[in-house]
């Protein structure tokens, strides 16, 4: 990722390094003061989600940080959606818990919630501050593991990798207020 800083209007532009690219969020420079770090989002793919509509479900993700939302693009009539959508958003100082909500989109009626989840992303800030200076050129190399438990809804063992410079973990989830369902993310930590 790339950050452009526009001054005539300052306001900075996060985008891949490509410029070809669409861009992929739009901050002011007062808004990244606020900002400790970026958040990369890469929701992969749901499962077993619950079927709201007739047939199936229209799956979408929405991604809540504080008063930020961004949301993935809506799979239609899918039970288990592979979305594969790269969603950015800042993370504040205080930083609350990552919400992840899988809705339905219908046409004629409010959205449904199909299950959510909240993720403590501090793991992931802390090894990301640890390791701000090491670089591994190439590869993976695992630097953390969280347990799954009862109370972080983790389907199996969550890891945080270095890979490629970056830090990243990979999380299943299980969503909860739902029957069934779970989705797999991947969090990348942006410096900035």
């Amino acid at each position: 990722m790339c950050i452009y800083v526009c001054e005539k209007n300052m306001q900075c532009f996060i985008q891949p390094c490509y410029p070809h690219l669409k861009l992929q969020a739009l901050y002011s420079m007062a808004e990244m003061e606020n900002y400790i770090g970026l958040l990369k989002v890469r929701v992969n793919e749901g499962f077993n989600l619950v079927k709201k509509d007739l047939i199936s479900s229209d799956p979408y993700v929405l991604i809540k940080l504080g008063q930020q939302r961004v949301k993935t693009k809506t799979i239609k009539r899918s039970l288990d959606p592979v979305w594969n959508d790269e969603l950015t958003i800042g993370v504040p100082s205080k930083t609350p818990r990552l919400e992840v909500e899988v809705m339905d989109e219908d046409t004629f009626t409010s959205d449904e919630p199909l299950g959510n989840i909240k993720v403590d992303i501090v793991p992931l800030m802390n090894y990301a501050t640890k390791y701000q200076f090491q670089k591994l050129e190439n590869g993976k190399k695992e630097v953390g593991k969280l347990t799954t438990s009862q109370t972080n809804g983790f389907v199996k063992d969550s890891c945080i990798f270095m890979e490629n410079g970056q830090i990243k973990q990979e999380l299943h989830l299980k969503l909860d207020n739902a029957p069934s369902g779970e989705v797999t993310i991947d969090l990348i930590w942006i410096y900035v």
